[in-house]
């Protein structure tokens, strides 16, 4: 044994350099099986002999080196390994940490690399799986990194690359066409998303086509969406009145978008979901306006954009719903349309309504060329909510004459108003009155029991609000005089025409509410255009306790305005001749509870926007625009909540044209003018160190 310590002595010197196997055999055993993911029995073997390597030279280092643990090199060296050590173990929870709760900033313009509010609204709202299959190989990291954020927010989302030359099979049940295809899978549908290699180019995945897909894979149905024609609405073409991209976004969501002329076809199809009058610039015809009321009334949905200077003669329809259009232009004098070469005639929206469609826009913009304000007035049965509030700095001018913006208080009007608004209608049709198929028969009571029935009637506290209320005739075998009613300080009782009272039995009094309604003055005001609180239904209105009753001659009933009538509502008339009572037939429908109709309650939508040009192609793809219109149509036509917010943005297309001035400047500069210049400085620094 001592023989062999003396013949390997002269080669002990060289474990010094042990450290160097060591170390490479330590890292790249470990690099491999970190990257590789599998830890083999190569990749072991050359971390353990690496350790093996370092084992044997800290070994000779401390028997071959007198006080090495006591020298001041080691104690360095010991403390910078140790330091080293510590930061390694520091990155690598920061990294573990990152990696389980990932938190980004995103600084692109667009905010590319952050998805959209939509996205994340509606990726977590998925109920059930919904897969992506990609036919490509091998897959783009930057789709990766897409498909990972969606699965972040709902483990319903899943994805899979596929390399179509190993699984046929796949490749045939989704009957791809074309390596890069991208197809979604929900339940037993099956949907083509995009194709990410065209013209031997490739695309990257994109998040608006994947959104769009599986918002239109989960729907049941096809929505329908009419657009108005033949008034000089804007056209459905790719110039920049037109509304291409508009009907594009549409069919991309799963709409089904068509024209709509009521000149050629009077009738709305069923399948209707919402119809869009994009800006028209001449009247309808009473029969077009009357056919919209008619399908507004039986519960649908109506977009209605409207220029200033213009008269669609659609104030039938609007009034209904309490909404007035102010014919005066908006004018913006916050200077927040200069900033982004906007004069004032296009005033910039910042401030949103709580509602449905604008209640994710936070401070957004959204633009409005040539705009007018939006009136609304207090209306039983209606909820009108604000969309889009022009600011406190913008005012709405009745006459432009000169070069300089004037406000003129007799004529303009100040802000806060309203530029849009959306109003919700929700009736009963169980609440309305409904007249008896046949005359109800009553009965004249004794003279010994018309003393005590009320001999009046009570009809509403506020006829000049509430609409008048006139009954259906029916035929009646006995003439009677018909009732006139009319509201009178005292009461009192007339004598019939034969000598003798003819009392009428009036219900026992109830609770009324009758809503104050507010017109609206076109005369200039600086308080708030538009009052967007909610107006409650009414409940049914009792009589008030002043009127007269006196019979005329007349051959039609006039009923006074009333609201309500009540069903133990019965007239009776006194016979002279006989004491017992005679059966007499009531001029007026008698009504009872049990024959009003039974429905659901039918509820009506519509948004009414001061403005059509936003939705044009020229500004459809400007900031909020087009989310403005596509969340509009969404709330208008879905007969159940669906998630709207904003969508997803696109990069940029930001190229510098330059001419060829510009182009030799830019290349002096660089190749010779900034070179020179620092050599020039180098020298001069070092002659003046000399």
């Amino acid at each position: 044994m001592q023989n062999f310590f003396q013949k390997i002595q002269p080669y002990l010197k060289y474990l010094k350099y042990f450290y160097l196997p060591g170390v490479f055999l330590t890292v790249a055993g470990a690099i491999a099986g970190i990257t590789s993911g599998v830890w083999s029995s190569l990749y072991l073997g050359l971390m353990i002999a690496g350790a093996a390597f370092l084992l044997i030279w800290l070994t000779w280092l401390v028997s071959n080196t007198p006080n090495f643990l006591t020298r001041r090199s080691t104690q360095a060296g010991t403390n910078v390994l140790v330091g080293t050590i510590a930061i390694l173990v520091i990155v690598g929870i920061i990294n573990f940490l990152g990696f389980r709760f990932s938190n980004r900033i995103d600084f692109t313009e667009n905010q590319l690399f952050t998805l959209s509010p939509q996205t994340q609204e509606i990726i977590t709202n998925l109920k059930k799986p919904v897969k992506l299959w990609i036919f490509d190989s091998p897959p783009d990291p930057g789709d990766q990194d897409l498909l990972n954020n969606f699965r972040r927010y709902n483990t319903n989302f899943s994805f899979e690359f596929v390399n179509p030359d190993q699984k046929p099979g796949l490749v045939k049940t989704f009957n791809v066409k074309s390596q890069g295809d991208v197809y979604l899978e929900f339940g037993d549908k099956k949907q083509l998303v995009q194709t990410l290699i065209n013209f031997n180019r490739r695309e990257p995945l994109s998040e608006i086509k994947l959104i769009n897909a599986i918002e239109k894979i989960q729907r049941d149905r096809i929505l329908n969406v009419y657009f108005l024609q033949g008034h000089g609405e804007h056209p459905l073409n790719t110039t920049k009145e037109g509304m291409s991209e508009a009907v594009n976004n549409l069919e991309n969501k799963g709409f089904k978008v068509n024209p709509l002329n009521l000149v050629e076809s009077s009738a709305i199809p069923d399948n209707t979901n919402a119809i869009i009058i994009a800006g028209p610039k001449r009247k309808l015809f009473e029969q077009e306006v009357t056919t919209l009321q008619k399908y507004a009334d039986q519960g649908g949905s109506l977009f209605v954009m409207i220029d200033p200077e213009t008269d669609p003669g659609l104030d039938p329809l609007l009034k209904q719903w309490g909404v007035t259009l102010d014919p005066r232009l908006i004018m913006d004098l916050s200077g927040t349309g200069s900033l982004i070469g906007l004069g004032p005639a296009a005033p910039v929206i910042i401030t949103y309504g709580e509602h449905p469609i604008t209640k994710e826009f936070g401070n957004g913009m959204s633009i409005f060329p040539l705009s007018r304000p939006i009136a609304t007035v207090k209306t039983p049965n209606i909820i009108a909510v604000t969309l889009l509030e022009a600011s406190d700095k913008m005012w709405a001018k009745k006459e432009l004459t000169g070069e300089e913006l004037v406000f003129d208080p007799k004529q303009d009007l100040v802000g806060p108003f309203d530029l849009g608004v959306a109003l919700t209608r929700t009736e009963d049709p169980s609440q309305k009155v409904v007249p008896s198929p046949s005359p109800s028969v009553t009965t004249s009571p004794s003279p010994a029991t018309r003393s005590q029935e009320s001999p009046l009637v009570q009809p509403s506290a506020s006829p000049s609000v509430v609409p008048s209320i006139s009954p259906s005739p029916s035929v009646s075998p006995i003439s009677l005089p018909s009732p006139l009613i009319s509201p009178s300080p005292t009461p009192s009782i007339s004598p019939s025409p034969l000598g003798s009272p003819s009392p009428l039995v009036s219900p026992s009094p109830q609770p009324s509410s009758s809503p104050q309604k507010t017109g609206f003055n076109p005369s200039p005001f600086s308080a708030k255009l538009v009052s967007y609180t909610i107006a409650q239904a009414s409940p049914e209105i009792s009589p008030s306790p002043t009127p007269s009753i006196s019979p005329t001659a007349s051959p039609s009933p006039l009923v006074s305005p009333s609201p309500a009538v009540s069903p133990t509502e019965t007239l009776v008339s006194p016979s002279p001749n006989s004491a017992s009572p005679s059966p007499l037939v009531s001029p007026s429908p008698a009504v009872s509870p049990t024959e009003t109709k039974k429905t659901e309650k039918i509820t009506s939508k519509m948004v009414v926007i001061g403005n059509s040009t936003f939705a044009t192609n020229q500004w459809f793809g400007e900031q909020l625009n087009g989310d403005v219109f596509l969340n509009s149509v969404q709330w208008l036509a879905a007969t159940e909540e669906q998630p709207l917010s904003i969508r997803p943005k696109e990069p940029q297309k930001r190229r510098i044209i330059l001419n060829s001035l510009q182009a030799s400047l830019i290349s002096w500069l660089s190749l010779v003018v900034f070179p020179l210049l620092g050599i020039g400085l180098a020298i001069a620094t070092w002659w003046r160190r000399r």
